[in-house]
């Protein structure tokens, strides 16, 4: 899934985002799964979040790639509508989601 290539996405202010998921390393014994997901912009350069998917609620890299392309990207889109002429804005650490998932 992650394979597929860059995704696209518009903020609410028209701002065109190139986002790039990527599989972080992380130890073997590890109770999670880490991504990077990289937001690019034209004007404003990259960004890069980490995204944590626990085990517990996605065991398998499958479901924990649907939760990181689904619920965890849509926060991330939440947090993109936000840029402005400042740039894209920090995404700060947040308790985890219900769904086991966290975006730094």
């Amino acid at each position: 899934m992650l394979s597929d290539g860059p995704l696209a996405y518009t903020n609410r202010q028209g701002q065109s985002f190139t986002i790039l998921p990527r599989e972080a390393p992380v130890p073997e014994d590890a109770d999670y799964r880490g991504y990077y997901v990289i937001c690019r912009h034209e004007d404003w350069g990259e960004r890069a979040f980490q995204v944590f998917i626990k085990k517990s609620c996605a065991g398998t890299r499958d479901e924990a790639e649907r939760v990181l392309l689904g619920p965890a990207l849509r926060d991330l889109h939440r947090k993109l509508d936000t840029a402005g002429p400042d740039g894209i804005p920090m995404a700060w650490p947040h308790t985890w989601d219900t769904l086991g998932y966290a975006v730094f």
